[in-house]
């Protein structure tokens, strides 16, 4: 693939890990369902935080960790989706106004806020 960006513009609806693609599709107002992994034993919650941080901003719905989430609420959240025009645009706003100067606060906020409430 060539221009991931300009594919992202063009994505009503994104499936991610908690990792950079995540962020990622933040930056370019992709709505996000979110499913988190370890991949490897040193970084096992990380992505963890990501995914909740993201979810708190708005800009993301979390399912779980990938030994612990359930497919039927993915399909559930991606019709609320689909269905929903005005969510994911409330979404894509929130996900873009956290990609800014400020970002490394921002995103270390959430994260650390994640990490203390669990």
């Amino acid at each position: 693939v060539e221009n991931i960006p300009a594919l992202f513009y063009e994505t009503d609806i994104g499936i991610s890990a908690g990792g950079n693609t995540l962020l990622e599709f933040a930056r370019c107002e992709v709505p996000t369902i979110s499913i988190s992994l370890d991949y490897d034993t040193t970084h096992q919650d990380h992505q963890q935080y990501y995914c909740k941080a993201m979810e708190e901003a708005g800009a993301s719905i979390y399912l779980g960790h990938a030994d612990n989430w359930d497919t039927q609420r993915l399909r559930e959240m991606l019709k609320e989706l689909i269905n929903n025009l005005s969510r994911r645009r409330e979404m894509a706003t929130k996900g873009r106004t956290l990609i800014d100067d400020q970002i490394r606060e921002k995103i270390s906020m959430l994260i650390l806020n994640a990490y203390v409430q669990g």
